[in-house]
């Protein structure tokens, strides 16, 4: 678990619990490999949240949808005046665990292309309001 991870060490300064890494730290892994766990945790998360055809649909999707598709005014990083970045990431409007069946929740007409900036805004509106996937979608 990350929160292990991140857990304080009670005697101070120890090596990392990464096999073969040099570093000191005060929680069970450093930096670099608490970020590393992280990413993998996440990988992991996805694929058991959004099967594993997710990966194929994400990179097509952004294929065709190179730019972001943000328009919500509600957006702390646009505002709603439309976004001219790349895409990076494919955001499901209405979230995955909020359909019985993931295919559902993967049709192009659930998804939107958007830049890390605003997904990251979209996402933290959404925690804010309570949950990943409380906001309305605003199209």
């Amino acid at each position: 678990e990350l929160g292990l991870m991140a857990r304080r060490r009670r005697s101070g300064l120890g090596p990392c619990a990464e096999p073969g890494c040099p570093e000191l730290t005060d929680t069970a892994y450093c930096e670099t490999h608490t970020r590393a766990r992280a990413r993998v945790e996440r990988a992991r998360y996805d694929r058991q949240e959004y099967g594993p055809e997710w990966p194929g649909i994400s990179r097509r999707y952004r294929a065709a949808h190179p730019t972001c598709e943000c328009a919500d005014e509600r957006c702390g990083a646009c505002h709603g005046r439309g976004c001219s970045a790349a895409s990076a990431e494919v955001d499901h409007v209405v979230p995955v665990r909020a359909f019985g069946d993931r295919r559902a929740a993967h049709r192009e007409t659930n998804l939107a292309a958007l830049c890390k900036r605003c997904h990251s805004s979209k996402t933290a509106r959404e925690v804010k309001l309570g949950g990943a996937g409380t906001l309305p979608p605003s199209r």
